[in-house]
């Protein structure tokens, strides 16, 4: 077990809802990382996911996360031991895939040692392509949490090999 898998989930069709999507997008963009990350764009998969996992030693989940408690565009990291009760509250259905994804590989032995969710708390979730103006102006914040925690893992160095993105203007 020693890749670092960074996966991002979420519904592009759904406004908001696609946070996770267009964070891997971005960094697929911009960033040339070690070969043992894989970046994955999980979309709203359920238990299909779990083909990724194999020798995962590293997680990142990348998703809209709820709270009524916290701004729209504020960045929420939430460490491997809360990611069970986070996925509770199913929010969206791609959510209750993860919670199944995460209790399989807990039945087999292979939950990842090191594990977070890292997210942005949405503006709208609503039938419309695209993120809102606040969650976007957050979209940098949300992928230099993802940088920082794969470089506190200490997984290799990350190339920038394109400094700015037009989808992010």
């Amino acid at each position: 077990m020693d890749k670092t898998l960074i996966l991002g989930v979420g519904n592009p069709l759904m406004s908001d809802e696609g946070i996770g999507i267009e964070a891997i997008k971005i960094l697929l963009d911009r960033y040339e990382f070690p070969e043992k990350v894989e970046i994955i764009d999980g979309g709203t998969q359920g238990l299909e996911l779990l083909q990724y996992f194999e020798n995962v030693k590293n997680l990142i989940i990348i998703d809209a996360v709820y709270s009524s408690k916290r701004k729209a565009g504020e960045i929420v990291v939430i460490p491997k031991e809360n990611i069970k009760y986070y996925l509770k509250t199913k929010m969206s259905v791609h959510d209750v895939g993860l919670e199944d994804v995460i209790s399989a590989l807990d039945l087999i032995g292979q939950v990842p040692e090191n594990m977070v969710i890292i997210g942005m708390i949405p503006e709208k979730i609503e039938f419309q392509v695209g993120l809102s103006e606040i969650v976007k102006q957050s979209m940098e914040n949300l992928v230099e949490e993802v940088l920082n925690q794969i470089r506190k893992w200490n997984v290799g160095e990350i190339e920038n090999v394109n400094e700015c993105s037009p989808d992010t203007k």
